[in-house]
């Protein structure tokens, strides 16, 4: 339902820029866009085979000129990852369980759910006008923006269990058994919501195919400002403080230890009509 919510206000604002701005000799489109992410942070040998994922969106342009454009777009999708998070006491979810075993491989993997609203200016190395056929018709481009991301917290995953808290069943094999850590914030490793800003840079190609229809195919990194996509805020603080197990360091928060993603994506464009469009054909046939 709230994705539906996000789209219909998308829609009625890209209706309002268009409008406002065909009054000022500029043209805009409005897209749909679809492709593949991954995610690069703390957790070690991502398998990337299993941990890429889909995600798809709309976005819209004002074309300022030729040259420049301000794009805006909402997506939404899917991040996750497979792999290993060594020297930290892991555990993985099961259901109806409130203690785990430590898992001693170190696997670890989460999946989670987001949306992104983002802006970015884009600038075409060479003129380029949607929808003509004949000239100005490709360009590559790169573009720089911001955003807000936005992840609701999984609900399953990867623990990080306590050290300190340690259950022995009464019967049966005598393995130690853990209680997930409880940070200061009394959640859980991955029972916390990602809000965040984000900064997406992307590189990527401009062509026309047929008079008010355009594609763009284009590679972006995005640089979150949260160490918490993958469930490990500050992964320093997960790592095994030695043989005593006195517990976990306190965190340490620290823009260096910030989570990425990085996409690769296929957009399609049409030309929306504006004031213009006349002599834009009757110049352009």
């Amino acid at each position: 339902m709230n994705n539906w919510i996000h789209i219909i206000f998308f829609c009625v604002l890209n209706s309002l820029f268009a409008n406002s701005y065909s009054k000022a000799q500029g043209t805009s489109d409005f897209g749909i866009q679809a492709g593949v992410t991954a995610y690069r942070g703390d957790i070690n040998d991502v398998k990337y085979s299993k941990s890429v994922t889909t995600f798809a969106g709309l976005l819209g342009h004002l074309n300022l000129s030729n040259r420049l454009a301000l794009r805006y777009q909402l997506l939404t999708g899917d991040l996750k990852a497979e792999g290993t998070y060594n020297d930290a006491y892991v555990a993985q979810t099961m259901k109806g369980k409130i203690v785990f075993p430590v898992d001693q491989s170190y696997n670890f993997n989460f999946n989670r759910s987001f949306e992104s609203l983002e802006i970015m200016m884009e600038y075409n190395f060479h003129k380029y006008n949607l929808g003509l056929t004949r000239r100005n018709n490709f360009t590559p481009f790169v573009a720089v923006g911001l955003g807000i991301f936005y992840s609701k917290s999984p609900s399953g995953g990867t623990f990080i269990l306590n050290p300190l808290i340690i259950v022995r069943p009464p019967i049966g094999p005598p393995n130690a058994y853990y209680y997930p850590l409880i940070d200061s914030r009394g959640k859980q490793t991955n029972g916390l919501p990602v809000i965040t800003a984000i900064l997406p840079i992307s590189v990527g190609i401009k062509f026309n195919l047929t008079k008010r229809i355009g594609a763009i195919a284009e590679l972006t990194v995005r640089r979150t400002f949260s160490d918490n996509i993958d469930n490990l805020t500050d992964p320093q603080r997960f790592r095994n403080p030695g043989a005593d197990q006195t517990g976990y360091p306190a965190a340490q928060n620290s823009l260096m230890h910030n989570d990425y993603y990085a996409s690769i994506s296929f957009s399609l464009c049409y030309r929306l009509w504006n004031e213009d469009w006349n002599k834009y054909k009757k110049w352009h046939r």
